[in-house]
């Protein structure tokens, strides 16, 4: 991807980012949305992870919603891959020219409490983001505002269906997954 490419996507990006944030702001509500089939759920156990330590930062609290899919996460270069199986089961959601189907999640230690928190919007079908969004300047909640990722940090990932606000679609999430940020 060229310069030019990049920052016509980045500009995208934020434009839907700010668009979806203006519609919840306003409280809407999405209606009629489609019944899909969902596979089995997956996974029982989450090995190494409490979500009893959470502090939810959306006013959501996705722990008990569903394992529908498995996360894979990688990073390479300046992107992150959320690589995940029900990537195309969640509920699309219109809003006017912009659709939205997932919210990415991230869970990390930081001033001295454990947080979690969405932290970006996902298309239907959408897996890669810029690895400049796991940032607080993405997450807009206190104290997690001017948070940004360090070298070595072990971060918990996670997709769920939309989750941030009061927007809701569907009540299913991937299993969670840490990764250690470079």
């Amino acid at each position: 991807m060229n310069f030019w490419q990049w920052l016509l996507s980045f500009f995208v990006e934020k434009k839907l980012d700010d668009f979806v944030e203006d519609i919840v702001a306003r409280e809407e509500k999405p209606e009629d949305l489609p019944v899909r089939d969902v596979p089995e759920e997956t996974h029982e156990k989450e090995e190494g992870f409490d979500w009893g330590k959470v502090n939810w930062l959306n006013g959501c609290d996705i722990s008990k919603w569903k394992v529908t899919g498995d996360l894979k996460v990688s990073l390479s270069g300046n992107k992150i891959t959320l690589d995940y199986s029900n990537k195309n089961i969640f509920p699309a959601v219109n809003f006017g020219e912009g659709v939205v189907a997932a919210n990415a999640w991230l869970f990390v230690q930081a001033y001295g409490k454990f947080y979690g928190s969405t932290w970006e919007w996902l298309r239907p079908g959408q897996t890669v983001k810029m690895k400049s969004a796991v940032d607080g300047s993405h997450i807009k909640m206190k104290p997690m505002d001017k948070w940004s990722p360090q070298p070595f940090d072990e971060i918990w990932f996670c997709v769920a269906g939309l989750s941030r606000g009061h927007m809701r679609n569907i009540e299913q999430r991937t299993n969670v997954v840490k990764v250690v940020w470079q």
